[in-house]
């Protein structure tokens, strides 16, 4: 099992950089979603955790019936911009559910269930703030060029009232 979830992660690596460039970073790996039918198990789905373009991501890959090779690798989404997301506990080996860990400047810590097969979310629970409304509060995620033409990412956070006209404040 050991050499291979290493061969696993190595191709769930190469299937991200091939999707995404060589700059996508894979950090982490998570096997789930196990097919425990017939001769041998089976990995349904994986789930794998990195860095693109200086944020936090999560991909699911899917893991077809006949091969033991990778069909598709899918982004998991977020309705913010500008974001940091990694791998909850999964105390279940074979569980069909991802459990992931999602912030932002704007979101408190929120622990969420992903449904690799489905792709349908679940809030478990959302670390309390006193007296903060997110609801006020906007996050966006740009780019500056520098002068040797790298782009450098910037997170952005105001309140949503803000007037975006570049007049001061």
């Amino acid at each position: 099992p050991a050499p291979a979830l290493g061969r696993l992660f190595e191709q769930a690596k190469a299937v991200v950089q091939r999707q995404l460039g060589e700059c996508a970073e894979v950090a982490a790996l998570f096997v789930g979603a196990m097919d425990l039918a017939g001769p041998g198990h089976r990995v349904v789905h994986v789930a794998v955790f990195g860095r693109e373009d200086g944020q936090t991501q999560a991909w699911v890959l899917s893991m077809p019936a006949e091969a033991a090779t990778v069909a598709k690798a899918e982004r998991l989404s977020f309705d913010e911009a500008s974001f940091e997301v990694y791998g909850g506990a999964n105390y279940e080996y074979d569980d069909k559910e991802l459990r992931i860990i999602f912030s932002s400047m704007v979101t408190p810590p929120t622990t969420l269930t992903h449904d690799m097969a489905s792709g349908a979310r679940k809030t478990l629970k959302v670390k309390p703030v006193p007296n903060y409304d997110a609801s006020k509060y906007a996050t966006e995620r740009l780019h500056a060029t520098a002068a040797d033409g790298t782009q450098i990412p910037i997170s952005l956070v105001y309140r949503k009232d803000l007037k975006k006209d570049g007049a001061p404040c």
